[in-house]
């Protein structure tokens, strides 16, 4: 029985909706895997040695498992808005964004864009993956969480430097208070340490510290940005990622909501990407 694809089936688990789905398929995949079979002991009786011609239909396998696992992703993240009353997009153009993140690695893509209104405050949450280079050469997935501000402020990076991936910045390095170095490292443009520090209070780290704070942060364009650096596969991970991620929008929110920025000399309020 093949899967009808206009067939909608409530998906709380990425996973298990695939399962689901080849379960209602397995026939479809039986008669596949016999025919496969047939096919290649036939090639290889009529002479055919090259054992390309015994495997090339698994190939098709492997596109129609793509495809329904693609299929169920997107199910996931349109229910997902469709159940807050936000909006969705299957895709975004990467070169509108302006955070340094978004230039890492090679073939970056923005998926699955969900976009609305949360405690009054416009956020955005999508999927976000790049290929990397040199010691992390695989392909990087991250959730990305975004909460708009009334306030301006000077590009910020915050690296929580025990996980998986950390980005290369050209700025200055900022001083936090000791206890927390090991778990930060705070970067800004020169000579806007004041204004960095105004938001990253102790108060801000020591709550970052209790809550063991796993992802990168960035400040740029009135707009915080916070990388979860797995794809979310389940509702229940997506509800508790967006509950921590309110609580530090609700954190930060008096200081970026009142957050003035004046220009300091010849000094850029914006951080640029250390490639080397």
């Amino acid at each position: 029985m093949c899967h009808n694809e206009n067939m909608k089936i409530e998906i709380t688990n990425i996973n298990k909706g695939v399962w689901q789905i080849l379960k209602a398929e397995k026939d479809w995949w039986f008669a596949g895997i016999c025919s496969t079979i047939i096919f290649g002991f036939i090639i290889y009786y009529f002479g055919a040695r090259n054992l390309y011609w015994f495997f090339s239909p698994l190939l098709v396998f492997g596109l129609r498992f793509g495809i329904i696992a693609g299929r169920v992703r997107k199910d996931f993240w349109q229910q997902f808005a469709a159940s807050q009353g936000f909006g969705y997009k299957e895709t975004s153009n990467i070169e509108h964004e302006s955070a340094l993140f978004f230039a890492e690695g090679e073939s970056p893509t923005i998926d699955h864009v969900i976009e609305g209104t949360i405690e009054g405050r416009k956020m955005r949450v999508f999927e976000y993956s790049f290929y990397g280079s040199g010691k992390s050469k695989r392909t990087h997935e991250y959730t990305v969480f975004a909460f708009q501000f009334d306030g301006a402020f000077p590009h910020l990076y915050l690296d929580q430097i025990k996980n998986s991936y950390g980005i290369g910045v050209r700025g200055e390095r900022i001083p936090v208070p000791h206890d927390f170095e090991k778990d930060f490292t705070l970067y800004g443009p020169r000579k806007y340490e004041v204004e960095a520090l105004a938001i990253f209070t102790p108060q801000v780290f020591a709550a970052l510290l209790d809550e063991e704070w796993p992802h990168d942060i960035e400040l740029v364009k009135q707009e915080l940005l916070i990388f979860r650096d797995t794809s979310i596969r389940t509702s229940k991970e997506l509800e508790d990622e967006l509950e921590r991620d309110l609580a530090l929008m609700r954190l930060l929110a008096p200081a970026l909501d009142r957050a003035t920025l004046t220009q300091i000399g010849d000094y850029p309020h914006s951080l640029r990407r250390d490639s080397s």
